[in-house]
């Protein structure tokens, strides 16, 4: 029998600076061979990499690696990181300026590496600022000659996008599970591409006339488990729902108005809870979806400027800074959480509860003044839509839809998380439920 526990996905948060407490690894604690952290992340079985100006780092429970030239690198200098999961093996891809490579880690935490530059691929540049791999396993290269991607057989060169956006600036890559990937530049927007049997094919841009965005100088791109977009600026945050040019550029639109910290983004990412965190060259900002709270260096950083940020399996967030990595438990961090009370006149859910002996999920939500049109859909957590619930239009009210734990098509779902995603003209809640 199945059973279906539900718990909410939004919080209003107390913060307490009491409650901060962060742990500092630099040259002079640790083996770092720099305090110069570009990029940060973590893998699938729980391993810390770190992109420094002096090698790759490896944390491994507490076990540091590093690996350098002599490890086969083909530079010290790392520029970015990327995981690609595939086969049961993880592997991290890097770029440097004499090329990119792939690593993976040996039962012996050696490295076995492959590597890709003009002498050996057509991989278009040896000065790799960014390296990617998309949801249909197309790897992807930043370079000052565009974008070069590579499809396991053959490989392409991407100059522009319908001439509205220079690739030759390219900044952030975000990819969606369909294959589909947002190409963030500095000056001309964002590029949508694509790798098909014949190419690179392209969509209309993302271009500050057309868009909600703050600013076509983009500095990072991040899709959330929805598969809505958040795009780093460097006149703040912008957020973009669906796939429309024009439409879909909803609240929150997070800037220096609703925060302390810099409008500059470098990079955004969503920790295991829903939050989503940005780095800034002044601080670290996180919008829990009810609240917004910065960390600067008089909370306990390294340094104002935040490089990277990361989370792994363990609730801990990971900061890459000038001065070295910082780490925490996000739990102590976002202290005094308690859940969200239901605002009258306000669009949300207000309860879901499993109907056991009928495999149902219930769900009541209310509809705020003024919109009518009401979406309610379940989502999985790799932002996939599962199943709509409701389409159309709602006066002001509350109301109750039932899921009966099926896809669109009418099969039953598999075990595991699902999103809740109610969306109104007013707003949007989301509740998380777990088919067990």
């Amino acid at each position: 029998m199945r059973k279906l526990l539900v718990s909410s996905m939004l919080t209003i948060i107390l913060f307490s600076l009491q409650a901060q407490t962060w742990m500092i690894y630099n040259m002079d604690n640790s083996v770092l061979p720099s305090d110069q952290v570009k990029a940060i992340l973590c893998d699938k079985e729980n391993r810390v990499w770190m992109a420094t100006s002096n090698g790759l780092v490896m944390k491994s429970n507490d076990n540091w690696h590093v690996y350098t030239t002599e490890h086969e690198l083909p530079d010290n200098s790392i520029n970015s990181l990327f995981a690609e999961n595939s086969n049961s093996v993880t592997k991290i891809w890097i770029s440097t300026k004499k090329g990119a490579s792939s690593v993976s880690i040996q039962e012996d935490f050696g490295i076995e590496v492959s590597a890709f530059s003009t002498s050996n691929s057509g991989i278009g540049s040896d000065s790799i600022w960014l390296a990617s791999v998309d949801n249909n396993s197309a790897k992807w290269f930043a370079h000052g000659q565009g974008i070069s991607g590579f499809n396991s057989e053959d490989w392409y060169l991407k100059v522009n996008s319908n001439n509205e956006s220079n690739l030759t600036k390219v900044s952030s890559i975000a990819s969606f599970p369909d294959g589909w990937n947002l190409f963030g530049t500095r000056g001309t927007g964002v590029a949508r591409l694509k790798m098909g049997v014949d190419g690179i094919s392209g969509a209309s841009s993302y271009v500050v006339d057309y868009t909600g965005l703050w600013s076509d100088n983009i500095y990072s791109i991040f899709i959330d488990r929805l598969g809505n977009q958040w795009f780093g600026t460097d006149k703040g945050t912008s957020y973009h729902v669906g796939f429309e040019t024009k439409e879909g550029w909803d609240e929150p639109a997070l800037r220096r108005s609703t925060h302390q910290v810099s409008d500059t983004v470098y990079a955004i990412k969503e920790d295991n809870q829903g939050s989503i965190w940005m780095a800034t060259p002044t601080g670290a900002v996180v919008y829990t979806g009810q609240a917004l709270h910065t960390y600067t260096v008089a909370d306990g950083l390294p340094n104002k400027a935040i490089n990277d940020i990361a989370f792994d399996n363990s609730g801990n967030i990971w900061v890459a800074t000038d001065k070295g990595i910082a780490t925490a438990g996000i739990d102590g961090l976002l202290a005094g959480v308690t859940p969200a009370t239901h605002v009258v006149g306000r669009t949300s859910i207000e309860k879901v509860y499993p109907v056991v002996a009928n495999y149902l999920t219930n769900i009541v939500f209310s509809v705020a003044p003024n919109s009518e049109q009401v979406i309610l859909q379940v989502y999985n957590l790799n932002g996939q839509l599962i199943h709509t619930l409701f389409s159309g239009r709602l006066p002001e009210g509350s109301y109750t839809k039932s899921w009966n734990c099926t896809t669109n098509q009418g099969s039953k779902v598999q075990r595991g998380m699902y999103i809740i995603l109610l969306r109104t003209e007013a707003g949007v809640d989301m509740r998380k439920v777990i088919v067990n």
